[in-house]
């Protein structure tokens, strides 16, 4: 199959029946594997979200491909003895339940391969390039929303400042755009939807209603 659905953790999909992507390629976001836990793939450069965010007994009986996207450009990130460490606060990771761990050293544009992956600094940006990666040509973006009103995240367990997540959302901004260009100009085959009403992105990729999509599959 050359489509494929990522599933983000933005407003957009409160009220989202899942379930219709059931039958279609998924790659789950953090939590959102909680909403789809029949996804193909999942991926994470939190290594919170492993530690304490989800029950690991629950996590690891997901069927899907798991990947942990290491961002190795950064200083506080070592290597040692086999083991990933972010040494600001001490995270030895224990990637035990994850099949793939990609260490990228990339933040900007998109890449062809595992071994050149770039991760724009955030999960939901290493899943679009992972769809890259996988060679899907038709890429939806569910709940990638790039925006938030009163909330960080749809999905309970997270409670971050709404400020603060706001900042972080213009920093991933322009990197989801340079990423959006390489794709263009690298990979004029790959069509990319948007499926988030009020995301910013929506001024670069076609925007597909959550409800169009619906009728269409």
């Amino acid at each position: 199959m050359d489509k494929c659905f990522i599933i983000g953790g933005g407003e957009s999909l409160v009220g989202f029946d899942f379930t219709i992507l059931k039958d279609h390629d998924v790659i789950a976001v953090n939590n959102s594997i909680l909403d789809a836990p029949f996804a193909k793939y999942f991926i994470t450069m939190d290594y919170t979200f492993i530690d304490y965010k989800i029950n690991k007994n629950l996590f690891s009986s997901f069927p899907a491909t798991k990947f942990f996207v290491v961002a190795i450009n950064n200083n506080y990130i070592q290597y040692k003895n086999n083991q990933y460490i972010d040494t600001r606060n001490n995270y030895k990771y224990d990637l035990s339940l994850i099949n793939y761990v990609v260490p990228a050293k990339h933040e900007f544009g998109i890449g062809n391969s595992i071994q050149n992956f770039v991760h724009g600094c955030c999960s939901g940006y290493s899943a679009l390039q992972l769809a890259i990666v996988l060679g899907y040509t038709e890429i939806y973006l569910l709940g990638i929303d790039m925006t938030a009103s009163a909330k960080t995240h749809y999905h309970a367990g997270y409670n971050a400042n709404l400020s603060f997540f706001k900042n972080k959302l213009r920093f991933y901004y322009p990197l989801f755009l340079k990423g959006l260009y390489a794709i263009k100009k690298d990979f004029p085959l790959v069509k990319i939807y948007s499926c988030s009403e009020h995301s910013p992105l929506n001024r670069e990729i076609e925007y597909k209603p959550l409800e169009e999509l619906k009728n269409d599959l």
